[in-house]
């Protein structure tokens, strides 16, 4: 958001993302790479390898902060140090108590629905498919859907306000701002059935993805692969907590088997260990072959249903996603 706010207001900034941008392209597909003529640039970093700590920006915004990559308390240090590396400004989100705890002493601008955060919308209402909201006087239409989306506009509005982006042209901006590849992004849509390919990876994503989805649908189809068996065995309990008390009883989880990306991890867990205690529970939850997926979900899908691919690392999930998109239309037609 903020990368196609500068763009948009003529900064013409470099930018390195690491999603890529559904308006930017090269080439004619996404991209997450835009190479600026000026002094401005926006990177997305994050805590995966470390290599966040090579940044002293002048800016930094901390969105959230939770389990993923490593345990908590490395991923704490890791942010910790990155905002005592921001030399000008923070934009921190106060809707996260971890990542608020992580500016203690240290200036900063804080954002989020909160009635203390310092950038608030004046409303935030859902549209079918974004939201409608007003911040500072201005209204706003975003195309991206979530509350999720609503505090990363407020995020982007702040680092927009610092780098003096006029408040009509951010506005205008995030009206206009179309979201990432793999990020919530809607792959098929017709006969009331929706496919939406998602990057959502570790229980909180996961739980904010199903938050986002089930008040636009009948029932839900959540299709998840495990993006690393160290992954799934450090978050494999969380997992069944947040499929167990996220799901609804129409709901249905389907998981695919763990992404192997070679070497020499322990493969010592499976999806059948999240999959396995769920359906004990009553939550019709199961592990199948990718293979099969596509004609399970042709079968069971009706209008008004919704099947979202969830998952990281693995940029096949898109052709999955295609796929079921491709049957669903041959066993219900398309129009």
């Amino acid at each position: 958001m903020i990368a196609f706010i500068l763009t948009h207001a003529g900064f013409d900034p470099t930018v390195i993302c690491g999603g890529d941008l559904l308006d930017f392209s090269a080439e004619g597909l996404p991209t997450g790479f835009r190479l600026g003529g000026s002094s401005w640039a926006v990177f997305e970093t994050d805590e995966s390898d470390g290599s966040l700590l090579k940044f002293h920006p002048t800016a930094g915004v901390l969105t959230n902060v939770s389990e993923d990559h490593k345990p908590l308390s490395e991923v704490k240090s890791l942010f910790r140090q990155f905002m005592l590396q921001c030399r000008e400004q923070r934009i921190v989100g106060v809707d996260c108590p971890v990542a608020q705890q992580l500016v203690d002493g240290l200036p900063h601008i804080s954002y989020g629905l909160a009635d203390n955060a310092q950038v608030r919308p004046a409303y935030a209402a859902p549209l079918q498919w974004g939201s409608d909201i007003e911040i500072d006087g201005e209204r706003i239409t975003l195309q991206v859907p979530g509350m999720f989306n609503v505090q990363n506009a407020l995020a982007a509005w702040a680092a927009a306000r610092i780098a003096g982006v006029p408040r009509r042209e951010t506005a205008d901006a995030l009206s206009r701002f179309h979201g990432l590849r793999r990020r919530m992004q809607v792959v098929f849509e017709a006969n009331g059935i929706r496919v939406i390919d998602d990057f959502a990876h570790n229980p909180d994503k996961i739980a904010a993805a199903i938050a986002t989805l089930q008040p636009r649908c009948r029932r839900l189809a959540v299709i998840f692969q495990p993006h690393g068996f160290g992954p799934l065995r450090m978050m494999g309990d969380a997992f069944v907590h947040v499929f167990q008390h996220g799901l609804r009883s129409d709901d249905r989880l389907i998981m695919c088997p763990v992404f192997y990306a070679g070497g020499t991890v322990a493969r010592d867990v499976s999806s059948a260990d999240v999959t396995a205690p769920l359906a004990q529970r009553g939550v019709d939850a199961r592990t199948l072959d990718r293979g099969q997926i596509p004609d399970e979900l042709a079968q069971w899908a009706k209008a008004g249903d919704l099947i979202a691919i969830m998952g990281a690392r693995d940029d096949t999930l898109t052709a999955l996603a295609q796929n079921i998109a491709r049957r669903i239309s041959g066993e219900h037609g398309s129009r």
